[in-house]
């Protein structure tokens, strides 16, 4: 049986220590797992596990390769503050950058403060961090909230990102191009499997759950069953579509190999070293720079033994990991994106409405601007925000292309869908550096502050509280969350039912005045946009 006893109590019984040092440290338990001990905090009346390392350290002359697992370790492994973010660049003048390439850490919280011993076979989630594949950390995100309201242990991680974590060339390992962030969250899952008995958890029901980045690649463990399968049991996927093509692994390279060009290190049978002996601060610098407003360098690549094949190929194949499933993600999802060009000097108005559909949608740009009418929006922005929710093409966010990923999952397994419209979250600050100019309304990433509280982009996790209305549709959403986690069905007799998609294709709606059931096919208008783009949506 796995142990837990308060280490420092013991202590205290042979250290001098004042009342209110032996009362701290008194808080804190220590854990004992197959790897070794480790010492942990109760914070916000749950016990925290922060920064545990999954994997070897990653030096630079081992960039580009499959992380190591971590080795046992001596005597009790501080596990009180969170480490390193994973390299990246700070972004939209809110986000914090980092150098570190020593990051492979994870976090695991219990929802409770006081043992006795730990209660067993607690379902298990683990949190896949957003941030357009190039930005984000397991410690930006306080996970007491979502463990309290779920009863579940709550485990959130750092993997590579960028150019790191997504970098395709020909002189890297074919195995793995693009594909190394995949890989240790693999990884991660396999350490979470073996270990999480010793806190209470149960390693038979795992739910992977991500959000905008983390759920693409939640879409992509899900792709590749032969890899994942045991791993996760459920998933619920937040504003990304499964069915959304990545590059090929030919076409990933193209921006190695560009990239390899920029840092001198053209000469493929040196690429490798010549790469791997560049600072960290180098590689992002021109990594952002050659990619400009482009992000498909920095994302997944279809094509090696990572990513074998596309989601809607392993549909056809019948290779899909069948599990549980919530998707959906926020009403005004691309809105926010519109309002930080708007931020950076870029204007949307009536006289360029049509201009501005015709940058996204081309020939197609008059139908859709008779479809998507401006008498019908507070603005020209919102118009076209409302038209880049519904279906964009090319592009992983929309309700349209969600809505057809729900449609054939659900032909295998039980699927539920989401749709987060509360627009009085914190955004200021929070996704946004300065008040837009027009009303924000629930876009991309404005429901992250219903599941961790102060959610801020950074990890001094500043945001304010919800207001009272939110914070009671947030309690219920947690408690979907935890029945889902706990069972595959997120309903309970003291909620109201949240019914099955393919049963009659409703989405059950979050916002300030509570929870409802809506049929998002017809408010996003999905038969239009398959009439327009039949490929990508039929």
């Amino acid at each position: 049986m796995t142990k837990v006893f308060n280490f420092f109590v013991m202590l205290a019984l042979i250290s001098p220590l004042s009342h209110a040092e032996q009362a701290a440290q008194a808080q804190a338990t220590i854990i004992t797992t197959s790897l070794g001990q480790l010492q942990g905090q109760v914070r916000n009346g749950v016990l925290e596990f922060r920064g545990i390392p999954y994997a070897e350290p990653i030096l630079p002359n081992q960039r580009w390769q499959l992380a190591k697992p971590v080795q046992a370790w001596q005597g009790i492994l501080a596990a009180t503050n969170f480490k390193s973010a994973c390299a990246q660049p700070a972004r939209f003048a809110i986000t914090q950058a980092s150098d570190s390439e020593d990051c492979l850490e994870l976090n695991i919280t219990l929802p409770k403060s006081e043992f006795e011993g730990i209660q067993a076979k607690r379902p298990v989630i683990v949190w896949l961090h957003g941030g357009a594949f190039i930005g984000g950390s397991g410690s930006l995100y306080r996970l007491d909230r979502l463990a309290t309201h779920s009863n579940a242990i709550v485990v959130s991680l750092n993997y590579r990102l960028g150019t790191f974590g997504f970098l395709a060339h020909p002189a890297f390992d074919a195995a793995h191009q693009a594909g190394y962030a995949l890989e240790d969250q693999r990884l991660a899952l396999r350490w979470i499997k073996e270990n999480i008995a010793s806190f209470g958890g149960d390693p038979e029901n795992i739910t992977l759950f991500g959000e905008s980045a983390g759920a693409a690649m939640v879409c992509a463990h899900l792709s590749t069953p032969e890899a994942t399968r045991g791993l996760i049991s459920k998933a619920i996927i937040l504003s990304w579509a499964c069915l959304e093509p990545w590059p090929s692994v030919e076409q990933a390279q193209e921006f190695g190999l560009r990239l390899a060009k920029a840092m001198g290190c053209e000469n493929l049978s040196t690429a490798l070293v010549c790469l791997r002996s560049k600072s960290t601060q180098s590689l992002i610098e021109t990594a952002v720079e050659l990619a400009g407003a482009n992000p498909t360098p920095f994302t997944p690549a279809v094509g090696s033994s990572t990513i074998p094949t596309l989601a809607n190929r392993a549909f056809v194949d019948d290779r899909w990991l069948a599990v549980p499933l919530i998707i959906g993600g926020t009403r005004d999802e691309l809105l926010l994106y519109i309002i930080y060009e708007m931020l950076a000097g870029r204007s949307y108005t009536a006289e360029n409405y049509l201009e501005r559909l015709t940058e996204q949608y081309g020939d197609n740009a008059a139908v859709i601007a008779k479809r998507y009418p401006l008498s019908n929006y507070p603005s020209a922005a919102h118009a076209v925000g409302a038209a880049v929710s519904d279906f964009k093409p090319g592009f992983g966010v929309s309700h349209c292309l969600s809505i057809k990923t729900a449609d054939v999952a659900a032909q295998r397994a039980p699927v539920y869908f989401l749709d987060f419209a509360d627009a009085t979250t914190p955004k200021v600050g929070v996704s946004i550096s300065k008040p837009s100019e027009i009303e924000i309304g629930a876009v991309h990433s404005a429901e992250l502050n219903y599941l961790f509280p102060g959610f801020s982009n950074t990890t001094a996790m500043s945001a304010p509280d919800l207001n009272a209305n939110s914070q009671r549709t947030a309690d219920v959403m947690l408690a979907y969350f935890g029945n889902f986690a706990r069972t595959g069905s997120p309903n309970s007799i003291d909620l109201p039912q949240w019914e099955l998609f393919e049963s009659n294709r409703k989405a059950m709606r979050f916002d300030q005045e509570g929870v409802s059931l809506f049929q998002p096919d017809i408010e996003y208008q999905c038969d239009f946009w398959r009439k327009q783009y039949p490929s990508e949506l039929d």
